[in-house]
């Protein structure tokens, strides 16, 4: 009801802290559909040479690798890709040196909250289960387009050749 999906979306919008943003959305609008989800992503991936995702959208990256079809993720946030250069969102910038460490803590919270469930549809499609979010799950091994300009987003020195800064990407309204 489009009423609901307005009281979420302003929920979503209003919530300062990004975890729980984060599980405002799955809980509301993404588990509820994750099996039709994963359907749908098995279909496209039997008619597809190639799938390019969502980072956050895990079931098409599941039904990617158990159709055996590369998989290209694309993400409109470059703040959610670790790096020893910057610092993640919502944490104190104390400096370069806390970096690495914030990353390490974020990715545990990530992993807390969200891997298990990855884990589950993995398992249910007899796939072995994954370690880490951020590095398993939300990149791809064959490439990761940030669409962020590269004015805003700068390609960050220990990211691989893999992560590419594309630019915005004006998808069409229909």
């Amino acid at each position: 009801d489009i009423e609901e999906l307005n009281n979420i979306g302003h929920s979503v919008v209003s919530e300062p802290n990004p975890l729980k943003q984060t599980a405002l959305v799955t809980n509301k609008l993404f588990y509820p559909v994750e099996n039709e989800m994963f359907s749908a992503s098995a279909d496209l991936c039997k008619e597809s040479d190639l799938i390019i995702g969502h980072f956050f959208h895990y079931p098409v990256h599941i039904a990617a690798e158990l159709f055996k079809k590369p998989n290209i993720t694309i993400t409109f946030s470059h703040n959610i890709i670790p790096s020893n250069y910057t610092s993640p969102t919502g944490v104190p910038d104390v400096g370069e040196w806390a970096y690495p460490l914030w990353w390490k803590l974020v990715r545990y919270i990530i992993n807390r909250s969200l891997l298990n469930r990855v884990n589950e549809l993995r398992y249910l499609h007899e796939l072995p289960s994954v370690k880490d979010m951020m590095l398993d799950v939300w990149q791809s091994k064959t490439l990761n387009l940030i669409g962020v300009s590269p004015v805003i987003c700068k390609k960050q020195e220990d990211w691989g050749e893999n992560h590419q800064v594309c630019g915005f990407i004006d998808l069409p309204d229909n």
